[in-house]
């Protein structure tokens, strides 16, 4: 109860946008889904309040597009659509004040009136607003010059009903609205202490907090509701309406303020060490040295192992030690203190995560590490199944240590595990080796880099020339059967060949609408992307992962559905990060793009048509698709991105003295045409071909078909050269259309 489902939501934004003048559904629904009691409380009305601000929120968006009036089974319901027509001024406070006859309506009226006055004075838009009754100095933050005009008025309005355990807002909302500063109460810190100086002061903690506090106090405590995942804040709770707490709100500003405020060095344990993760200012050394203490009291305490590693004082001052912090620190009782603690522990997994997170380890605790890594790189001698060695080769600290002999052991061990194996996890087994192999070559000093490379090497044609295969006949196959009557197939042919940029725009969609269609569809399958997925390829097994570094049309993709998904994010049954939704597109363009060319009949005449235009003599079409027929497409394609940028203004060779006049790659043409639409546009709408072209044929995170072809990657033969080579045609009579429309239609087509 008390929310609208997913369904009725899309719904209700979608008659927003279109301005909908019918509303009487909706009413139905909210009188359905949610109920409201009468209270005699405030305690009561505060519980209550939180249903009849989501209805207020959609009563006030429905009035800003529509002026009708509904029928209602419920009294309460009808008097909070009577409260939001008094909120956006349909009607005035004395009319509203009569049509509102419960008390927890007429509490409701009274924050409403409160907050909009505290809107006509201060430049933020905001529906409900409880902090004037809530938080004493409140004052500081906002502007009241609206609320002491209209101070008896309110004040007077509270006395037409009788609600027990009024006395404490009220007293709080005259002393903000009369600027009654109420200094720090020393009573406050020595009540919260334990909390707030801990160990593990940050770590979600749900503390029962008095009524009625200072705001300073109020932000102080709500600090205390985050935790730290590496040098990051995560508050206790995201969500497309913002955070709880809201974190945003703690400016540097804000922070200098709450100091200044307590002058107490339990307040500024928390504010410096907020201050730190959140704009990396240093804290002070008496700070550092109070984490110290903290920390170590729980230590030797012995409290559990995996709580203090988690603990937020553990983090803070790892975070220290890796930003070269605490040497001033050094001498210090407290420090060497805590060290004296660290020191004595004796078990290599956590001498092991102290030297990962920078703290100092004794000479004592490296031999004993040395020693623990000594016995791990012998277990390898124990392998015999490919779990344990999975299970091996996923230590890190392994990869950064192991010696030579213990190396060559687990090369021996590697492929006796894979021999005669044929299971899927093979493939997982391949890849989590080769990434082993990697953090050696990039970590470890003492391994042979000639015998790495050559193992490297090994394994990689071991995949490439047996593996692989084996792992196809693995692979379970889904097929789905759709007949095509021929005629159905020579009018879609005759189409594609008619305007190939609707072709590009059924392949690669860019359409917001078509965007905003994948994404909803990946949002409603959404345990499909929260699992890690393998990708057999014939080269190498890999994780299916969009790498942004160097990709700057898949960035520029990237913003485009981070964008959209603020927008229209009221359509997607689960919130997903736009990452994730960019694999769920370039998976809908390559399974489009496959469909689509497959059913695409007429390649001979496609290939005769290039042919024809074609200032390259090309060799004539055979059925029997070879390489020679699809590679000697290549350049025809690049001299044509070449005509385009120059008839769009951009210059086709690079800019350098270095390389002077050497002709740009047309991929980097490409990138430079979409970035330069993207600007202007803030899309790709309208050149679905241009990104069909650079997705398909240049994209390394789709599928790149020019250098998978060019470098014996893939596409060398079979379904996969046919597919290549008709997108390869597809994508020569995209851009010379193109050429042609400007051509045509543009008078300076150097003036874009």
């Amino acid at each position: 109860m008390n929310y609208l489902e997913h369904e009725t939501e899309v719904k209700y934004v979608d008659g927003l946008l279109a301005h909908s003048q019918e509303w009487q559904w909706l009413i139905e629904k909210i009188q359905e889904r949610f109920e409201v009691k009468e209270v005699d409380s405030w305690k009561e009305y505060l519980n209550e309040s939180i249903a009849m601000r989501r209805m207020f929120q959609y009563f006030v968006k429905v009035l800003e597009v529509c002026d009708g009036e509904w029928k209602y089974r419920k009294v309460i319901h009808a008097e909070i659509w009577e409260i939001a027509k008094f909120y956006i001024g349909k009607i005035s406070l004395d009319v509203c004040m009569q049509k509102v006859s419960y008390n927890v309506c007429k509490l409701f009226l009274l924050c409403v009136w409160i907050t909009k006055l505290e809107k006509k004075d201060n430049e933020f838009e905001i529906l409900y607003d409880i902090r004037l009754l809530s938080e004493k100095n409140y004052f500081q933050l906002i502007n009241c010059e609206s609320l002491r005009e209209h101070e008896q008025e309110i004040m007077g309005y509270t006395e037409t009903f009788q609600v027990r355990g009024m006395e404490v807002p009220l007293k709080c909302l005259e002393d903000n609205i009369n600027q009654m500063e109420y200094l720090s109460d020393h009573d406050f810190l020595e009540r919260y202490e334990n909390v707030i100086v801990s160990y593990n002061a940050f770590s979600y903690q749900r503390i029962d907090e008095q009524e009625c506090k200072t705001w300073q106090e109020e932000y102080l405590l709500d600090m205390l509701k985050v935790s730290f995942i590496g040098k990051k804040i995560q508050p206790m709770f995201t969500g497309s309406n913002g955070n709880v707490p809201e974190i945003s709100m703690w400016s540097k500003d804000i922070l200098k303020d709450i100091k200044n405020y307590f002058q107490d060095i339990r307040a500024d344990f928390v504010l410096e060490t907020i201050s730190y993760f959140l704009f990396s200012t240093e804290p002070s050394k008496r700070i550092k040295l109070l984490h110290c203490r903290v920390l170590s009291e729980v230590i030797n305490r012995e409290e559990e192992h995996f709580k203090i590693f988690n603990s937020s004082s553990y983090v803070f001052l790892a975070c220290m030690h890796k930003d070269k912090q605490m040497k001033e620190c050094g001498q210090e009782a407290e420090y060497i203190n805590l060290l004296q603690e660290i020191q004595k522990w004796e078990e290599p997994d956590r001498i092991l995560k102290l030297k990962e997170d920078g703290y100092p380890t004794s000479r004592i605790q490296k031999e004993k590490a040395a020693q623990y890594l000594e016995n791990k790189f012998k277990e390898v001698e124990n392998i015999s199944e490919i779990w344990e060695l999975q299970k091996y080769i996923e230590n890190t600290i392994v990869a950064g240590e192991i010696t030579m002999e213990y190396f060559r052991v687990l090369c021996q061990k590697f492929r006796s595990c894979i021999k005669d194996k044929t299971d899927i996890s093979v493939a997982t087994v391949y890849y989590r080796y080769m990434l082993f192999l990697i953090e050696i070559n990039k970590n470890n000093k003492s391994i042979d880099k000639r015998y790495l490379q050559k193992e490297m090497i090994q394994t990689q044609e071991s995949w490439q020339n047996f593996a692989y295969s084996e792992q196809c006949k693995n692979m379970q196959e889904f097929s789905y059967e759709h007949t095509f009557e021929k005629r159905e197939l020579a009018k879609f042919s005759e189409q594609a060949l008619t305007n190939p940029i609707v072709f590009a725009g059924l392949c690669t969609p860019c359409s917001e609408k078509e965007l905003l269609n994948i994404m909803t569809s990946a949002s409603e399958s959404v345990l499909v992307y929260l699992v890690n997925r393998m990708e057999l390829n014939a080269v190498f097994p890999r994780e299916k992962a969009i790498i942004y570094e160097r990709h700057d049309i898949d960035k520029l993709l990237l913003n485009y559905v981070t964008v959209l998904e603020e927008k229209k994010g009221y359509k997607l049954l689960n919130k997903l990060e736009p990452t994730v939704f960019m694999e769920a597109i370039h998976e809908r363009f390559f399974e489009n793009t496959q469909c689509y060319v497959a059913i695409f009949s007429e390649e001979e005449k496609l290939y005769q048509m290039i042919k024809r235009e074609c200032k390259v003599k090309l060799i004539p079409y055979s059925k029997r698709i070879s390489l020679a027929l699809l590679t000697q497409l290549f350049p025809v394609l690049e001299i044509k991105i070449r005509e385009l940028a120059k008839l769009l203004g951009v210059f086709p060779f690079k800019k350098s003295k270095e390389e002077f006049m050497q002709y740009n790659d047309p991929s980097s043409l490409l990138r430079e045409i979409l970035g330069r639409v993207y600007e202007a546009q803030q899309s790709f709408e309208n050149v679905s071909d241009l990104m069909f072209v650079y997705q398909m044929m240049y994209n390394g995170n789709s599928c790149n078909i020019r250098n998978e072809c060019v470098h014996g990657r893939n596409y060398l033969a079979g379904g996969s050269l046919r597919f290549a080579f008709r997108v390869t045609l597809f994508a020569i009579y995209m851009i010379d259309f193109r050429i042609k429309t400007i051509k045509q239609n543009v008078s300076d087509i150097q003036d874009i």
